[in-house]
């Protein structure tokens, strides 16, 4: 294989990526705000709903790759707003958990079919067949990712997964 050539197939994907994933986000971002979320408040309610309704400030921040600083921020705005609560971890009492409340769940849920209708109408250029290829492209490149952002971010001063909060 010709390594220019493939280079430069790399840094015009690359390029093509970062544009239609801005393009993208902006997109779900103006609807996300007329569900009265922004896109890191609602990627926070998905991640407690998709993970059984609860989790420690430190799982939060490892899954959504922030500070645990960033992590506390948003959470004391979604108490505020009465959509988490946080209680005392019953595994380690020295710890907390940061739990959806029923209007958290009700609130979150009512967004899924909203977003799905702005889901199908971005996506109505692409056959089932391009969608079905665009989620396995997706899906590995997530992983890769996933992989390489553990190796390289560290969301405090210590490696994650150290068990700190």
């Amino acid at each position: 294989m010709d390594t220019k050539r493939h280079t430069d197939d790399e840094i015009y994907s690359l390029i093509a990526f970062m544009r239609t994933a801005d393009m993208f986000t902006r997109y779900m971002e103006l609807h996300q705000r007329k569900m009265g979320h922004s896109s890191t408040r609602f990627g926070l309610l998905m991640a407690l709903l998709n993970h059984g309704g609860e989790m420690t400030p430190t799982a939060l921040s490892k899954l959504l790759f922030r500070t645990q600083h960033s992590v506390t921020s948003l959470v004391h705005t979604l108490q505020y707003k009465g959509f988490v609560e946080t209680v005392v971890n019953p595994a380690d009492g020295r710890s907390r958990l940061i739990r959806l409340t029923e209007k958290g769940r009700v609130g979150i849920s009512s967004c899924v079919p909203r977003l799905a209708d702005v889901a199908r109408t971005a996506f109505a250029c692409l056959s089932q067949d391009d969608l079905a290829n665009l989620n396995a492209i997706m899906r590995r490149m997530r992983k890769h990712l996933y992989r390489l952002l553990e190796e390289s971010y560290t969301p405090t001063k210590e490696k994650p997964g150290n068990g700190t909060n």
